[in-house]
């Protein structure tokens, strides 16, 4: 929180529990950690290490689920809208290249149709700094 507070980011801690078990397309119910009733089962599953199969068989990237799920947690908390969270961003997510931030002929290379991004907008905070 203090390197957040030094570049002027707002730094939320959250309860992340059960956010990777949960369906966030299948609206499962997210107890808190020690509140989970003793019949709670989620109504998908992970299938394989980063894939997650929900109840309507949809096959979704697993961290974004979780991810989904943290949000939905606090959305009601700090108005987030969950409007545009959906299959098509949970099934299809953005690929970020990390180590082409520096690097403006990586760019060139990267496709805009097939969902890929590069840093190079974004603001690059290293450590040392």
């Amino acid at each position: 929180s203090q390197l957040c507070q030094q570049y002027g980011i707002e730094f939320i801690e959250t309860e992340e529990s059960y956010t990777s078990k949960a369906s966030f397309l299948d609206g499962d119910y997210l107890p808190k950690y020690g509140e989970k009733p003793k019949d709670w089962k989620p109504s998908g599953r992970r299938t394989k290490r980063g894939l997650y199969r929900t109840a309507m068989n949809w096959y979704v990237n697993a961290d974004c689920n979780g991810a989904a799920n943290i949000i939905r947690k606090v959305s009601r908390t700090l108005g987030i809208s969950l409007d545009r969270l959906g299959r098509g961003v949970l099934t299809r997510p953005h690929r970020v290249f990390l180590w082409s931030a520096n690097k403006k002929t990586a760019w060139s290379d990267v496709d805009s149709s097939s969902h890929e991004t590069s840093l190079l907008e974004s603001p690059v905070i290293y450590a040392g700094e």
